[in-house]
Formats: C-alpha cells, structure tokens, sequence
C-alpha cells in the first residue's frame, strides 16, 4: 500500500495550488482500514471534509442557548433516486 498527500502531488495532478483549512482529519490508521477493503491492483481517493456551514449552525444554535438533538448523513443514492422521481 502507498498513499499520497494531495498537497504533496497537487500540481502533478493538475489540482494547482491546494489551500486545506485544517490537515490530519483522516489517520494513517483511516488510509489503512479504507486499504483493507480494496481489492489487489486497484486504487482509491480518500477525500474528508468537515461541513463548516453545520459547525457554525451549531454554534449559533448553541449561542442562543439551544443544542443540537440529532444529526443524519442522507446517502447521495437516495437523494438523487428522489431528485429523479420528483423530476419526471
């Protein structure tokens, strides 16, 4: 297994120049378990992001002293299976 740091190879691969906020969000240990599930030969783009726009909703939430009770991740299949059918 190799991994590669996109700010490392960014002009290489025609990203130009990266700016991350933050780095570090996914472990070695995230680029192993994500390895594992691979198949020999092929290979994978591992991307995190952290929703800034729900960390600030949150903290203006919490500002005007309410709390966030639950939060859900829709998958994308499913939104887009319902952006088709609402389309027709």
């Amino acid at each position: 297994m190799s991994a590669v740091d996109v700010e490392d190879v960014s002009d290489e691969y025609g990203f130009g120049t990266v700016e991350l906020e933050a780095s570090g969000l996914a472990s070695d240990n995230d680029i192993h378990e994500l390895a594992e599930e691979l198949p020999l030969g092929t290979a994978a783009a591992l991307l995190v992001v952290e929703l800034l726009w729900a960390k600030n909703l949150a903290n203006r939430i919490a500002d005007a002293g309410g709390f966030v009770v639950h939060t859900d991740r829709i998958p994308a299949p499913l939104v887009n299976a319902v952006l088709t059918e609402l389309s027709r």
